[in-house]
């Protein structure tokens, strides 16, 4: 008897045992593979067995959810420094003084991201009175402007004594940021794929797949939705040059 392997998709995870990091959390992954005959062992999914098989054109696209720092490092090739983060402040509210220094000083001033700070970040008003102060590098020369120095944002006179609200970012030291490697693809590493789904009998099937030789081929897509979270995405493909480098388990 002999199995075609045309497109699976399941939810599972991955072991990347190269780099000794697990990719936790819920994820979808999706399987297209072009292969030759190959055989299924007996039980099909109600035995532990194993087997050996070239396939050729093995890849899809995995999805994570709930992204860390390691993990965007581990897709990317890039490497993490600890201690340095950003935060972002939403809709802080200050008021512009009604005489001298029309300056309104953000809370987190001194590590405030100036550039951060753009036409829709600061408003005064609400509902249909609402209206966005236009950011200016000079000292404002009419209503309506605001300029941005370190943190200190500085109005012009006749917009004193208004409510305002500034959303920013700025950095903090709980945080981790990652830098992205240069060619943004890292080196093939080894590691398992684990695929459940649902068979015809209504009972969960998991399928295992361990790799030598998986490489990520672009297609990095940071910030996708998918069912109502936040994810990573990433194309990958396995290079099995020689006999044993794929090994699929059924269970």
């Amino acid at each position: 008897m002999a199995l075609a392997l045309g497109a699976l998709v399941g939810q599972g995870m991955v072991f990347d045992t190269t780099n000794k990091y697990p990719f936790l959390g819920y994820a979808e992954i999706s399987f297209n593979v072009d292969t030759k005959e190959i055989e299924i062992p007996k039980g099909n999914w109600n035995n532990q067995n194993a087997y050996h098989a070239l396939i050729g054109g093995f890849g899809g696209t995995i999805g994570w959810h709930y992204s860390d720092a390691n993990l965007v490092a581990a897709l990317t090739g890039g490497s993490t420094t600890a201690s340095e983060g950003i935060s972002v402040a939403k809709e802080e509210a200050g008021t512009i003084p009604g005489s001298g220094e029309y300056k309104v000083t953000l809370t987190h001033s001194s590590d405030c991201i100036d550039d951060s700070i753009g036409h829709g970040s600061v408003y005064t008003g609400s509902g249909a009175a609402k209206s966005y102060f236009q950011v200016v590098t000079a000292a404002p020369s009419a209503s309506g402007q605001v300029q941005v120095v370190d943190g200190v944002l500085t109005f012009h006179s006749s917009d004193g004594d208004k409510e305002v609200k500034t959303t920013y970012l700025y950095t903090n030291t709980s945080g981790t940021k990652v830098t992205i490697g240069p060619t943004d693809t890292p080196s093939s590493w080894a590691g398992y794929l684990v695929i459940e789904r649902f068979l015809e009998t209504n009972t969960l099937g998991r399928m295992t797949v361990y790799a030598k030789d998986i490489v990520w081929t672009g297609a990095l897509k940071l910030g996708a939705t998918r069912a109502g979270h936040d994810a990573i995405t990433r194309d990958f493909r396995v290079n099995n040059d020689a006999a044993g480098d794929l090994v699929i388990y059924f269970d």
